[in-house]
């Protein structure tokens, strides 16, 4: 799914602009710095930035890549979105079975049927799905593609 790629891609730029990133790279620009400058015994052609100049870079890039993710992220729920009502009716058909073979070998073996744990797993699971789509749970909330739509299996 190319949502789920460039989602993963952005989330990768995040990793890469996290507070402690512009602290490493600020390091490394400082050890070059104090490389070139010992090297070369001056200061000459030395572009001068300082941490503040690489936090407020990392910042921006941060920002602007969890800004991507969010926007892959809804993209994907948009695009599943249609599809879960279908989820949720094949579960729902699943456990509907389940209980109907269930109550049925209980009443051949005169038993009262109760609904079993697995059962009420199976129901709780569509509900579950279906709720967190209608209290709109990942609408604009920029979650990764694959806690939105769990049950797609993605072809990589």
């Amino acid at each position: 799914m190319i949502c789920r790629k460039k989602f993963d891609a952005a989330n990768e730029l995040i990793s890469a602009h996290l507070p402690r990133k512009a602290r490493e790279a600020y390091r490394e620009y400082s050890e070059s710095l104090a490389t070139h400058v010992l090297e070369n015994e001056s200061l000459e052609k030395c572009e001068g930035r300082i941490y503040d100049d690489f936090e407020k870079e990392f910042r921006e890039k941060l920002i602007s890549a969890k800004n991507l993710a969010k926007t892959y992220g809804n993209k994907t729920f948009e695009l599943v979105k249609p599809h879960i009502q279908r989820y949720t009716d094949l579960v729902r058909d699943l456990a509907d079975n389940i209980a109907h073979n269930e109550q049925s070998k209980c009443d051949e073996i005169g038993i009262p049927w109760k609904p079993s744990d697995y059962l009420l797993r199976i129901y709780k699971a569509a509900d579950y799905v279906e709720q967190r789509i209608k209290t709109g749970h990942f609408n604009n909330s920029g979650a990764p593609p694959k806690v939105i739509a769990d049950f797609v299996v993605y072809n990589e």
